[in-house]
């Protein structure tokens, strides 16, 4: 994108250009140990400009979409929705803005219109309150406005800013956009039967539209990057996502289960059997594919009923589990076309190691105990791992 190569020159007046990096040094997880943020961009991105430590520039090597990221200190900066509508108009841009509240502090997105030197580009920019009175973080990313690939591009803008979490709650919970676009609506009752049990918990109304609207989201960026050479990070950055904004929307459900399973009639006695309850569980739900989508089934769809796949099935589980402090990962085979639970647990079965550590496989589909898989997939080194924020 030659005309954007070197965004920081219009911010001459704002910052002092340091440095610029080679796009091939930088991952595509950046965090700031100092500040408490950190971000996950779509792997097609990289790093391109800097001026050390407060602003950064990404830039996409599959479209025409560049990202900047910015930090505030402390009394450099009145609000969220100020700090957006100055980035903007920095880069000769206007901009509607809304603030919100995101983890109980101030918060702001603005849809953007931006005219750098004779093009015209749109985007969408946010501004969050970091913790502690440490400030500010801001990202702004932009396309050009008739780019025929608009929809993917916007995407890829709308990812990025979902992907920052400014403290570690919020990598338990939905990004900034996702919780902007898709609010609180109030409670709703679901109930299900495990082992038995007639369990009633409270999601909110807005739940499954939200996850429908992420995983429909991540999973064209999926595709895209998929078919241009980045297919394992990209698919591990897909689930990663889902974890992250399924993993609240569940907590009360996952709450109302635990205290089912452990002190209602028949409890269940080691963390094993648990495990192997909600195991038993899963693997009675109706198989369903939906090859012409994302075919990912909503995890608050999944549990109200609608069928699933493995891979729907197994991120379930590893959610809940996790809410259950037990340490879960996922593991997903291209091989195999299958995916599989894993739990970190003591006991016999079939194992893999993931982040120098054992992880019990869990077959959701097919109904054997924990630990059991089928012979003909016991090839471990056609199991990608997807493991979880700790």
């Amino acid at each position: 994108m030659k005309t954007t190569k070197h965004i920081f020159a219009f911010f001459t007046f704002l910052f002092v250009f340091l440095v610029i990096f080679s796009p091939e040094t930088f991952a595509l997880y950046l965090d700031s140990p100092s500040l408490g943020y950190a971000i996950d961009l779509p792997d097609d991105f990289r790093m391109t400009d800097s001026n050390g430590f407060d602003s950064y520039q990404f830039s996409s090597e599959l479209l025409p979409v560049e990202i900047l990221l910015c930090t505030y200190q402390p009394g450099k900066a009145k609000n969220c929705e100020k700090i957006v509508n100055e980035l903007v108009y920095k880069l000769n841009g206007a901009c509607d803005s809304e603030t919100f509240t995101w983890r109980n502090r101030d918060c702001a997105v603005a849809q953007a219109a931006l005219v750098l030197g004779s093009q015209n580009y749109l985007g969408w920019a946010a501004a969050a309150e970091l913790p502690y009175q440490k400030g500010y973080v801001a990202m702004l990313g932009f396309y050009p406005e008739n780019d025929r690939q608009a929809d993917i591009c916007e995407n890829h803008i709308i990812s990025a800013i979902d992907s920052l979490c400014t403290d570690l709650g919020a990598k338990y919970q939905s990004g900034i956009f996702t919780s902007f676009a898709y609010p609180v609506l109030g409670d709703e009752e679901i109930e299900v039967t495990i082992a038995e049990n007639k369990i009633s918990a409270m999601i909110d109304k807005n739940d499954a539209e939200a996850s429908e609207y992420l995983i429909q989201r991540e999973f064209d960026i999926l595709v895209l990057e998929n078919n241009n050479g980045f297919g394992q990070a990209a698919c591990q950055r897909f689930y990663k996502m889902v974890f992250r904004d399924s993993y609240k929307r569940l907590r009360r459900f996952s709450f109302a289960v635990q205290n089912a399973l452990t002190f209602g009639e028949n409890p269940v006695k080691s963390q094993r059997e648990l495990v192997q309850t909600l195991l038993t569980w899963t693997q009675n739900f109706e198989y369903v594919r939906d090859n012409n989508n994302s075919d990912f089934t909503p995890l608050v769809k999944l549990i109200n009923g609608n069928g699933g796949d493995c891979d729907s099935r197994a991120i379930l589980l590893a959610v809940m589990l996790r809410q259950m402090n037990l340490d879960t990962a996922f593991f997903v085979s291209s091989k195999y076309s299958h995916a599989l639970l894993g739990v970190q647990i003591e006991g016999s079965g079939a194992k893999i190691k993931a982040d120098g550590k054992l992880y019990t496989l869990g077959e959701t589909t097919a109904k054997v105990d924990l630990g059991l898989v089928a012979q003909e997939m016991n090839d471990y080194t056609a199991w990608m791992p997807v493991t979880f924020y700790k």
